[in-house]
């Protein structure tokens, strides 16, 4: 994002804003990160809208980009301006001032509400970037790491452990149990797991009632459950796909196929 747009210097508004908006509802990636000049939270030049508390304007439109970021899951957002390096978060978002690329030096500042970590170095940021994290990495001229801060989203698997008749009657009505190991490989806790819908092919339904909650997944743990299907006389394997969504510990949702 452009901050020094000629008519909308040191703010997010007009075309702009629009394509922001539209660009973020059409995303589908899994994660997000912004770049801008000006930094929304933390600034230290006292007169830009953002920072400059007194200024009306401003302060809407730092609160109306901020929500537009969380609605949108933005994980973090890059910032220039000022010649330190700074890490706020705000409602889970990571807010990183990395301005330490050359020009003189200011002196770190004291870390107000929200800062959780500030430096007066020349350093670049490192991303590492996998399916289900992502760590940010401040790093100085010698190499040395100032500091970093790990991202991660559950990462769920599916495993058919067995699919049985469970009795006579069963075997007669064609209700086959199926029952499937869910299991969460990443590092963030899986909160308010829910299987919300699930098909299959062949004709085949199911008899299990939707949704179905398996409560909180916790990072490197695994849920057992079990689910009813009703399989057509003459037909031997079929294809089920779960969808499920859950939140992160940051309160996104995410949907799982």
């Amino acid at each position: 994002m452009s901050t020094e747009s000629p008519g909308q210097e040191r703010l997010i508004t007009s075309n702009q804003r629009i394509w922001l908006e539209d660009d973020l509802a059409a995303n589908s990636k899994p994660w997000i990160i912004v770049f801008m000049h000006r930094p929304l939270f933390s600034g230290a030049h006292g007169s830009d809208p953002w920072v400059n508390t007194g200024d009306a304007t401003g302060q809407q439109n730092k609160a109306d980009i901020h929500a537009l970021f969380l609605q949108h899951g933005v994980d973090v957002v890059f910032e220039g301006h000022d010649h330190y390096y700074l890490r706020h978060e705000e409602d889970g978002i990571e807010y990183i001032i990395t301005g330490g690329g050359g020009a003189p030096l200011s002196a770190a500042p004291a870390l107000g509400a929200g800062d959780i970590f500030s430096a007066s170095a020349y350093e670049h940021v490192k991303v590492d970037e996998t399916a289900s994290s992502l760590i940010v990495s401040a790093i100085d001229t010698t190499g040395a790491l100032i500091e970093s801060v790990s991202l991660a989203i559950p990462e769920l698997t599916l495993a058919l452990d067995n699919a049985y008749w469970a009795n006579y009657t069963d075997y007669q009505n064609r209700n086959l149990t199926a029952d499937f190991t869910v299991s969460n490989i990443s590092t963030s806790d899986a909160l308010d797991l829910e299987v919300q819908l699930l098909s299959a092919s062949q004709g085949v339904t199911i008899s299990t009632i939707m949704p179905f909650s398996l409560g909180t997944l916790a990072a490197a743990s695994s849920v057992n459950t079990s689910v009813n299907f009703t399989v057509p006389q003459g037909i031997a394997s079929f294809r089920a796909v779960f969808g499920a969504t859950c939140l992160d510990g940051r309160g996104f949702i995410l949907n799982y196929p």
